[in-house]
């Protein structure tokens, strides 16, 4: 299971820490036999070198545990829809937090508390066929922000993620029209812009650790990336203390 699916990260046992892969451009022999999966510590990954977008999978040959949220195949562009049409409050703050607790791990050594969460990130339960009740786990597919977003991506659902900086932009063609945008820079140097029917309270020089759940598209002639999020709450960020 999981075999299918990129990472942009990786847990090293050595120092006992997640890492993101762009460590790997110049060491890969220092990390080679020592990147496992950064959810539950146990598969192990290899590096797939391409050049416009590489990344990690797990090796064929290897197991996540069951408890992993990579365990678990992600939902199919086709069922999303549906799936997002039913998804409640709860389930859409689950899969926040769970990945906001990820990204605060990212750098940072292994702890006592640090487990997945995947039991409460699950989408959905669906009968493998009509006539049977057994059911399969199904979980949503993630994208860093810090990788860069090409057209593969364009008009896709994803759970975003990355540590950015955040501005707004107010709007106002009559007072009874006025709404913000909320900019997300990358390391990458690509702009997201989500509209918002309120003003976010940010302190524009910090950077922050950013979560949300929605499609993003190029625009045309432009630099920036309109992003729509599956629900005006599906959004979570937290100012960086600090942090490079």
């Amino acid at each position: 299971m999981g075999v299918s699916i990129k990472y942009a990260e990786f847990f090293c046992q050595a120092k006992s820490r997640c890492i993101s892969i762009e460590v790997l451009n110049n060491n890969l022999n220092e990390y080679y036999n020592d990147m496992f999966c950064p959810y539950c510590y146990k598969a192990k990954l290899y590096f797939v070198k391409v050049a416009k977008t590489p990344h990690l999978r797990t090796k064929p040959s290897s197991q996540h545990s069951k408890d992993c949220i990579r365990y678990y195949e992600p939902v199919l562009s086709r069922n999303i829809k549906k799936i997002s049409k039913i998804l409640t409050k709860k389930q859409i703050n689950n899969e926040l937090h769970s990945t906001m607790n990820h990204l605060l791990k990212l750098g940072h050594n292994k702890n006592k508390d640090s487990t997945t969460l995947a039991e409460k990130t699950f989408l959905s339960t669906k009968s493998k066929s009509v006539n049977s009740k057994k059911q399969t786990r199904k979980v949503l597919k993630t994208k860093s922000l810090n990788r860069k977003f090409t057209q593969l991506h364009d008009g896709k659902i994803y759970k975003f993620y990355g540590k950015v900086k955040l501005s707004v932009y107010e709007n106002i063609k009559r007072e009874e029209d006025k709404y913000y945008y909320l900019n997300i820079l990358t390391k990458q140097g690509q702009i997201f812009g989500i509209r918002r029917n309120k003003k976010d309270m940010l302190d524009e020089n910090g950077k922050y650790n950013l979560v949300f759940i929605g499609w993003a598209y190029a625009r045309e002639n432009s630099s920036s990336i309109k992003v729509r999020l599956l629900g005006e709450m599906a959004i979570l960020y937290i100012k960086m203390n600090g942090e490079a």
